[in-house]
Parts: structure tokens; sequence; C-alpha cells
């Protein structure tokens, strides 16, 4: 029993090491609404991403966090970061995730003041490969914000961000 154990220990231990780790650098361009609190607006940015995972055969999963400069229409000036963890497959050159925004905040810098919203929220991404360390990418994030000022809000901001990332690792 013990020989058995140890044999299992020593497979699952080199099944690790020997996974295929991926570094991604994203640059991100994206347009979207924000819908809520200022009324529905039209939302675009730019912005970079990074994505560090594990991969095991054709499944992978990830942590994923992203800074991005939006612009709203009536709005000078937005910040949007996000943090979250993501689960997908690879099939043919083309991968599919979903991902789980653990943290996310929208700071929006008026002239007169600065509103600072928390949320959470879900993104769906498609990638498809270019090149051996290229691929163009498809995140569509859908977010609620929760808090506004310590103020309760309803608050929904859907952005699509299409992207090409480079494999680093």
């Amino acid at each position: 029993m013990i020989h058995k154990l140890i044999v299992l220990l020593l497979f699952c231990t080199s099944s690790i090491f020997t996974l295929k780790t991926h570094a991604f650098l994203h640059l991100e361009a994206g347009v979207g609404y924000n819908h809520g609190h200022y009324e529905v607006q039209k939302a675009q940015g730019i912005g970079w991403s990074g994505k560090l995972g594990i991969q095991l055969s054709h499944f992978f999963i990830l942590a994923d966090a992203g800074v991005h400069d939006l612009q709203l229409i009536h709005v000078p000036n937005a910040e949007y970061t996000d943090f979250g963890i993501a689960a997908g497959i690879e099939l043919r050159g083309w991968r599919i995730w979903i991902t789980q925004i653990l943290n996310t905040e929208l700071k929006i810098n008026n002239t007169t003041s600065t509103t600072q919203l928390t949320g959470e929220g879900l993104k769906i991404g498609l990638s498809g490969r270019l090149a051996s360390s290229l691929f163009i990418n498809l995140e569509s994030r859908f977010i609620e914000f929760n808090e506004s000022n310590k103020i309760p809000t309803s608050q929904i901001m859907d952005l699509s961000f299409l992207s090409l990332s480079w494999v680093l690792l």
C-alpha cells in the first residue's frame, strides 16, 4: 500500500512540474456601453492586461489582471481595473474561456468630483492563434457595480475588448 502511495505521489509531482506554463501580454482596444447611474453611455478605451496560467492537455486555468483607460461620452477620464480567475479549453488553435471577475473598480474623474465604483462580474473570451506566439482575442465583460462613494447604486457595464496577445513563456 505504501509503495502504491509513493508511486502515485511521484507521478503527481512529475505531472505538476511538466505542465505547460503560459504568460500572456495583451494590448487591448475596446468599445462597449455603461448602463445605469450615469444613464446609457458609450464607452471606449485602451489598456493592458496580463494573464498567467497553467495548461494541462487541452484545459487551462489562469489569473487575469488588467488596467484600462476609458472614455465615456460625458466624462473626460475614467480608469477601469479588474482581477479574475479563468478556466478554458483549447481546441485546434482556438481557445475559449470564462473568467470570474473577483474584483473590479471603475474610477470616474469629473472636473468637480471623483466617483469610485466597485463590483464583480464575468468575462467570456475567444482567441485564435495567428502565429506560434501570437493570438487575437475577443473578450466581453459583464460587470455589476455596487457602490458609489458609499452610496448603493445599480450600474451595469458591458465592454468588449479586441486584443493581440504575445506568449512570453
